[in-house]
């Protein structure tokens, strides 16, 4: 019996799904004693502000709860997001790792990830880190939009949404502490730990959450277009250093970020350096809000927001000039008033106005271009609306943003949506338009670039076949008007431009089963290029695919409760052939593509809860347990080879839980 039927058989062992031991929703309710329908009714409120069901919600949403990610034991952010329909991830340049959404590459301001409210992407080129980044066991839910939220969010949110909410006091209610060690068949694969204490009271409560990470990249040997190698497992370390804290005091609440990335690149752009270097990425990010009940029915949210980052930051010295020091600080202050009318219980409106400050200062002598000076600043006003109607023929949300900025034109942007619940079906239609602004860097390297503007439609039905099943099919078709496309010019610099347009158009099918003994999950994501490709974009002799992203995915949880304390759980995530260029000719100037076979990525967790005292809690797991060469591939055509993703990794987890309530007994 060989190693892979091995791995087969565990699989439909466990077909029963993958488990949350609690509903993090209110309810102490042990989860296997909820039935799908109470699963579907939770309420969420990512794409509409005011909270509605998944089923009712005007956006394409997938909901994520703490639970479901203890139980895939995620290692991090890539782990959990990996099993969302359509989502899929590529690399940049300089060993950092981007999402992808639909087929498209949303790395650069194209998807907003926020975290208890405060976004994450940076300031200078909008971007995001994946990789051991952005830790998960202190999540209380994760609500993603798949599809556009700039209506409700501004920039960033073009293509998705990815919106985490941490645990409050009331969830932490006392103090907790994980340990995580992995290590793949040559190096360190992660080691992290995390801790958390929180507590709430009468007039006051607080939360707080610690990380430290280490890990590597991957294991796996690296090699660059002009067929130069190295040893990932010694060059492609990662560190990350995250704190948030939270603070109610008499309806006055207070956040509080710091988030300090540090990864160790060698790739570069093209050509392999001699040597990696370290590159850092420090955020803070700080929020001081209030909400004022005017009278019973209107509510007015004034806040706050300040910013602080320094991203893609080296300044050291680096052998013959092979890597340029960067050091640009960015600062953003903002303040938002929201308010939030209930007119009666079937009409609603909200509506607010935002300011937007945005200073960046260089660090290492250099000047910007625009301002031949050491700084560059910027402003952005906006205002937005919404309204929520509900009628006998459905929910309809109506809304707008208009974005000002005094670099660049203003961009409009409508969003209309009706949905539907009818018994065990539901039906959702909706029509968005969503933006991307220049930022920083966009705009300093090219003083004529403009917002880019995607147009998207999006058809949802669901229908419950019974009490155990549930089942939904969702359609769309995006097309971005003058995207901002990122190159390396021939004078071996960063460069932008807007090109005439791209997008995609496809459809995902999720379906979902539940028992008293576990569930199982299983969707498939399929997209294709929706009109002319960009040649950035292209894959040669294929205009039915991008770069970097498999047009048909799949991907399956599953979970057993073995007993009251253990459980089974597994993952498996399908991509199809995938393309990206791995080989460049110098003297003819012809790149070389290659298709890539199809991948099967596996990951096992068993799990034994309340292990010798109650709130310990042990994990055991096995990631991409058959060994699969995994990629993440660059989704433009910059000559960047395909970076090795992670490879087979044990992994031991021990968390302990304290309540108070508990302690106080």
């Amino acid at each position: 019996m060989n190693f892979r039927f091995i791995s087969f058989l565990l699989i439909l062992i466990s077909f029963s799904g993958v488990a949350q031991d609690t509903l993090k929703n209110g309810s102490d309710e042990p989860y296997y004693d909820l039935s799908l329908e109470q699963l579907m009714n939770i309420k969420i409120s990512v794409a509409s502000v005011k909270e509605m069901t998944s089923r009712e919600s005007p956006g394409i949403i997938t909901l994520i709860t703490a639970d479901d990610i203890k139980n895939l034991g995620a290692r991090d952010l890539i782990d959990v997001l990996r099993i969302v329909p359509g989502f899929d991830f590529g690399t940049d340049v300089e060993g950092v790792v981007g999402i992808g959404v639909r087929g498209n590459w949303a790395h650069e301001g194209k998807i907003l990830l926020l975290i208890d409210g405060q976004q994450m992407n940076e300031n200078l080129y909008s971007s995001l880190q994946m990789g051991n980044h952005y830790p998960v066991d202190n999540i209380e839910r994760i609500e993603i939009i798949r599809g556009p939220g700039s209506a409700i969010y501004g920039d960033f949110a073009e293509y998705a949404v990815i919106n985490i909410t941490t645990k409050k006091a009331k969830d932490i209610n006392g103090a907790g502490v994980s340990a995580m060690y992995g290590m793949t068949n040559k190096a360190l694969g992660h080691r992290n730990i995390s801790v958390a204490l929180g507590e709430e009271q009468k007039a006051f409560s607080y939360s707080f959450s610690g990380f430290l990470g280490e890990s590597n990249r991957s294991s796996e040997t690296y090699t660059d277009v002009y067929g130069s190698s190295y040893d990932m497992s010694q060059e492609s370390g990662i560190k990350n250093a995250h704190a948030n804290i939270g603070l109610n005091v008499k309806k006055f609440q207070f956040r509080g970020i710091i988030d300090n990335y540090k990864l160790n690149t060698r790739d570069a752009y093209q050509e392999i350096l001699s040597k990696s270097y370290p590159m850092r990425f420090d955020s803070y990010f700080f929020e001081l809000k209030k909400d004022i009940s005017v009278n019973k029915k209107l509510l007015l949210t004034p806040k706050f927001n300040y910013k602080n980052q320094t991203p893609w930051a080296y300044d050291g010295p680096s052998e013959q000039d092979e890597f340029t020091p960067y050091k640009t600080n960015s600062q953003q202050y903002s303040g938002n008033i929201t308010a939030d009318y209930n007119f009666n219980n079937s009409l609603n409106f909200i509506s607010g106005a935002e300011y937007i400050k945005n200073i960046a200062i260089q660090k290492t002598g250099g000047v910007f271009y625009t301002t031949l000076t050491d700084q560059f600043d910027c402003e952005n006003i906006a205002v937005f609306a919404q309204a929520l109607c509900k009628t006998k023929f459905g929910s309809i949300t109506a809304g707008a943003r208009y974005n000002y900025n005094n670099r660049y034109s203003a961009s409009f942007v409508p969003r209309l949506g009706i949905t539907k619940t009818l018994h065990k079906f539901h039906v959702k239609l909706l029509l968005s338009k969503s933006f991307r602004a220049p930022n920083t860097e966009n705009i300093d390297l090219n003083p004529d670039i403009q917002p880019e503007n995607t147009r998207v439609f999006e058809a949802e039905t669901g229908y419950e076949i019974n009490e155990n099943m549930f089942i939904t099919l969702n359609a769309f078709d995006m097309v971005t008007k003058n995207p901002i496309i990122y190159y390396y010019d021939d004078n071996y610099s960063d460069a932008y431009i807007n090109l005439d347009k791209t997008g995609t158009r496809g459809f995902e099918v999720e379906y979902k089963y539940k028992n008293s003994g576990g569930y199982a999950g299983l969707n498939y994501s399929f997209y294709i290029p929706a009109g002319t490709v960009l040649p950035n974009y292209m894959v040669p002799e294929n205009h039915d695919a991008l770069l970097a992203f498999a047009t048909h995915k799949i991907n399956f949880t599953a979970g057993l409760k073995l007993t009251r304390h253990i459980k089974l759980n597994s993952s498996v995530s399908f991509l199809g052939p995938r393309y990206g260029i791995i080989a460049y000719d110098q003297n003819t100037g012809d790149t070389t593509v290659n298709k890539f076979n199809p991948a099967v990525i596996i990951n096992f967790n068993l799990s034994y809860d309340d292990l010798l005292a109650r709130g310990l809690n042990l994990g055991l797991g096995v990631y991409n347990l058959l060994g699969t060469k995994d990629y993440y591939i660059q989704p433009y055509n910059s000559l960047h080879a395909p970076l090795p993703a992670y490879s087979r990794e044990y992994a031991l987890k021990i968390s302990y839980n304290l309540n108070f309530k508990q302690l106080n007994r």
